[in-house]
């Protein structure tokens, strides 16, 4: 609790002070300043006791417990005036700084008893686990001399998760066989060692080969076939938690959209039966190994509260021996990284090492700054030099990824935008073509 004075306070005690210089005191006296003064103290004192009396607000928040990162979620208050007095003041619900509040504080008034309902909502913009301690409150006393800033207590706790959402968002798609929405192609099921897997009704897009024509007539209605690829199979996702991951674009920094896209392939992974595991490679290595379970996506959400982006650079020699070293058995490697020209000879490396043994995706991110500077128009020499400057390094991308396809690897050359959709559609053709 702390007590400040407001500019009405300083306006007032401005003529005061002018009045005490030596030739007022000779006109007014010294006994008329000394009651002026007194008189001023005593308005002063009896506004500020006014205002120190007891914080009588019952605040409830109403907020999921688990929130995803970068996207608004809603947020509402209920605040509730236990006091026999009026009350009125500015509020704001104390947050980090990294979540974004709208409206960031609000003016409450409320008279005895009464209640008020408040609606906001939060973009978080750093996963973690955040306390909450309560309301901030800064009052005016009654003649408005004097403010008090307070906190009503509402203790709370919140953790803030990758964008789950795409999770859901998935699932309800898949549901209704409209993947195409997010940019996921839906695999004929065709051809040999197709597993039968259920009936279901038949979608449109559905092939007309799966239609079930026994049970169509039973039913009365279009019922397809449901097919399944091979399943138990290991799929590693290899994270990339160096400096260049930092890099923050419209969507979060690459890391946090890489992790987005990596648990949205270790959700559809685990739909098909396959075991997913984790290895997010820094100065230090977090292993999750391959698990085989429902909720291996769920698991991998949780324990990504931990994995932040730091400021090394990224060994691809020692990520070979890592991969090398855990890996038992044949398995789908899926990096996910942002690289350099001065990088591509030692991850390429990584890559002849590794594909005898093991089938291997890498998604090599590229900043959406880059593909924006090539699209503006040229006003000067210096315009023109950066220009020319991209398009070496995009073409030096280009002949990488290229060099990488050669050596037997399936190379993503893409913005962090276009990687979900894409790492999805890469899994599931190496699925059905049965390459791993």
């Amino acid at each position: 609790m702390r007590f400040t004075p407001t500019p009405k306070m300083l306006l007032l005690l401005g003529p005061l002070a002018c009045l005490a210089l030596p030739a007022d005191l000779r006109v007014l006296g010294q006994e008329s300043l000394v009651l002026v003064l007194a008189a001023v103290a005593t308005l002063a004192l009896i506004d500020l006791l006014r205002l120190g009396r007891p914080l009588t607000l019952k605040v409830e928040r109403r907020v999921r417990r688990s929130l995803p990162l970068n996207v608004w979620s809603p947020l509402g208050l209920t605040i509730t005036n236990t006091a026999r007095q009026a009350f009125s003041a500015r509020c704001a619900d104390r947050w980090p700084q990294e979540v974004r509040l709208e409206p960031a504080n609000f003016f409450l008034r409320l008279g005895p008893g009464e209640t008020a309902e408040i609606s906001c909502r939060i973009c978080p913009g750093e996963r973690g686990k955040y306390d909450l301690p309560g309301l901030d409150i800064l009052a005016q006393s009654p003649w408005g001399l004097w403010r008090q800033s307070k906190l009503a207590f509402c203790p709370d706790q919140v953790r803030i998760l990758p964008n789950f959402r795409e999770l859901h968002r998935f699932t309800l798609l898949a549901a209704g066989a409209q993947l195409g929405r997010m940019g996921i192609k839906q695999m004929a099921k065709q051809g040999d060692g197709q597993e039968f897997q259920e009936l279901r009704q038949y979608y449109p897009g559905d092939s007309l080969r799966q239609i079930d024509w026994k049970a169509t007539a039973r039913k009365q209605q279009l019922i397809a076939r449901e097919y399944q690829d091979e399943r138990d199979q290991h799929i590693v996702l290899v994270l990339d938690c160096s400096r260049r991951m930092r890099h923050v674009e419209a969507g979060g920094s690459q890391f946090d959209q890489a992790l987005n896209s990596a648990l949205l392939l270790a959700h559809v992974a685990a739909r098909q039966g396959d075991s997913v595991g984790l290895l997010a490679c820094a100065e230090q290595y977090t292993w999750y190994p391959p698990a085989k379970k429902a909720n291996a996506a769920r698991s991998l959400l949780l324990a990504s509260t931990q994995l932040f982006a730091q400021t090394v650079a990224i060994d691809y020699h020692q990520l070979a021996g890592e991969l090398a070293t855990r890996l038992k058995r044949r398995s789908l490697v899926v990096l996910l990284t942002n690289t350099r020209a001065e990088e591509h000879d030692t991850l390429a490396v990584l890559v002849r090492q590794l594909r005898s043994r093991h089938v291997l995706v890498i998604a090599d991110l590229v900043e959406d700054e880059i593909h924006a500077a090539l699209e503006r128009p040229i006003h000067s020499p210096q315009d023109a030099w950066r220009y020319q400057a991209l398009l070496a390094h995009m073409a030096e991308r280009r002949r990488f990824a290229l060099k990488l396809t050669r050596l037997g690897c399936h190379a993503l050359n893409l913005r962090a935008k276009e990687l979900p959709a894409q790492l999805v559609n890469t899994y599931l053709d190496i699925k059905h073509r049965k390459k791993l």
